[in-house]
């Protein structure tokens, strides 16, 4: 039955600790593009806030 059920290949612990440290390093990276994104917004949002006053 191999032909129609090939196996996955086994994947080792180490494989899996790299895999997930290249994973949070990205979610890292992502984070604080996002924060430094939101703290734009606010700044702009504060801006306009202050200036608009009618």
């Amino acid at each position: 039955m191999n032909l129609f059920f090939n196996r996955k290949p086994k994947v080792t612990p180490k494989d899996s600790i790299v895999e997930l440290r290249n994973t949070l390093q990205m979610l890292e990276k992502r984070e604080t593009f996002l924060q430094t994104k939101i703290d734009n917004e606010l700044k702009i949002a504060k801006a306009n806030a202050t200036k608009n006053r009618r």
